[in-house]
């Protein structure tokens, strides 16, 4: 019984903070002007999931938040959004610091689901990854050739940030969502979802 009600409480924790991130994005897509741009996809991208299985594409329904309103669009066209809250064990300095015998780790695991989503399934040019930590900033983590592709488009993202590589294992650029907002326009989302 208190596991299931353990269970529950993540679970509408989970919700609630892909609520408030999709309300975020949606007020930076917008400069405040609108809070519903973007929403939770359908059961969390578990429907186009289910229908990938059955060799049917479900379009914009890939990952946790899809565009509600399709001036949103062409953020999902570059990105496929997973938003995790919680697992505060998943660092990116478990890729850095692991033991010489592989071992996986929350974060790979992540990045290799949501990077064969991209590749298969979602048709988005790349993903990213919305993740907060109890008592922690959100941070977000995307792969190193979109974040380049940002730099040059005029984007100048700011420290703190870094970008992980070690052996092959995972390679992406990571920053805190406030850093993101503040450096990234929509203007650089759309001039990249036309390419």
């Amino acid at each position: 019984m208190a596991k299931a009600k353990r269970r529950k409480n993540v679970k509408q924790k989970g919700s609630a903070f892909e609520r408030e991130i999709c309300h975020a994005f949606s007020n930076w897509w917008t400069k405040g002007k609108r809070d519903d741009i973007f929403w939770r996809s359908q059961t969390s991208g578990g429907r186009a999931t289910n229908r990938s299985k059955e060799g049917k594409r479900t379009e914009g329904q890939y990952g946790d938040m899809c565009a509600a309103d399709p001036d949103g669009s062409p953020l999902i066209d570059v990105f496929t959004i997973e938003i995790k809250r919680g697992y505060n064990n998943a660092t990116p300095i478990d890729l850095i610091d692991r033991p010489t015998v592989p071992k996986s780790c929350v974060l790979t695991n992540w990045i290799a689901k949501i990077q064969e989503c991209v590749e298969y399934e979602s048709g988005s040019l790349s993903w990213m990854i919305v993740h907060k930590r109890d008592q922690r900033v959100p941070m977000i983590y995307m792969e190193t050739p979109i974040h380049l592709e940002l730099v040059r488009l005029g984007c100048l993202l700011m420290d703190p940030h870094c970008f992980i590589s070690k052996d092959g294992i995972a390679r992406f650029y990571c920053t805190s969502l406030e850093n993101f907002f503040a450096s990234v326009k929509p203007k650089h989302i759309k001039e990249l979802s036309c390419t």
